[in-house]
């Protein structure tokens, strides 16, 4: 019974984290030459979708990311660990809020994410299913269509036993476009 108590606490705080970061600020356009260069400096690719790699101490594997909107994206990745006593291979996905406003940069940008989403898998020859939630930072580059994250995921292994497991990594994406 306890580990629904701790599954619960989770996803308590996942909402409350993914709601404060969607949350979108009123902006009011300014006509000043400085707001129009900014305005222009904008990293219009990171709007669209990217894929890459994630190396972390226990998994490593292949990661695409497509932006929702502003403050919203969608991640998906394969990770696996070939080491022989902990073996897995994992599929997830995850809905992740995004905000820009904690770190500014003169260039590129910084967003926090958290989010939540869910893993299914093997874990050393058995079905795993897992709820996640990511918590990270990443880095827009301004000269190039590049992210590159850091992120902690703990989560929540629903099978094949219960059990509460942190994993996470670095990482870097490439942005096909708008």
């Amino acid at each position: 019974m306890k580990i629904w108590k701790l599954i619960l606490v989770f996803v308590f705080a996942a909402a409350i984290i993914a709601a404060g970061c969607a949350k979108k600020q009123d902006v009011k356009p300014e006509a000043t030459p400085e707001a129009n260069a900014e305005a222009s400096n904008a990293l219009t690719w990171s709007k669209g979708t990217g894929a890459g790699i994630i190396m972390g101490s226990t998994t490593n594997g292949f990661t695409a990311k497509s932006w929702l909107s502003d403050g919203a994206a969608i991640d998906a990745g394969l990770t696996w660990n070939l080491q022989a006593e902990n073996s897995s291979f994992e599929l997830y996905g995850d809905f992740l809020a995004n905000s820009f406003k904690a770190i500014k940069l003169e260039s590129g940008q910084m967003p926090l994410y958290a989010g939540m989403g869910a893993g299914v898998g093997l874990k050393t020859g058995k079905f795993a299913l897992s709820v996640r939630i990511p918590l990270g930072l990443a880095y827009l580059l301004q000269t190039a269509p590049v992210e590159v994250f850091l992120e902690l995921v703990p989560s929540v292994d629903l099978l094949p036993a219960a059990d509460f497991t942190a994993g996470g990594g670095i990482g870097a994406r490439y942005y096909f476009g708008n």
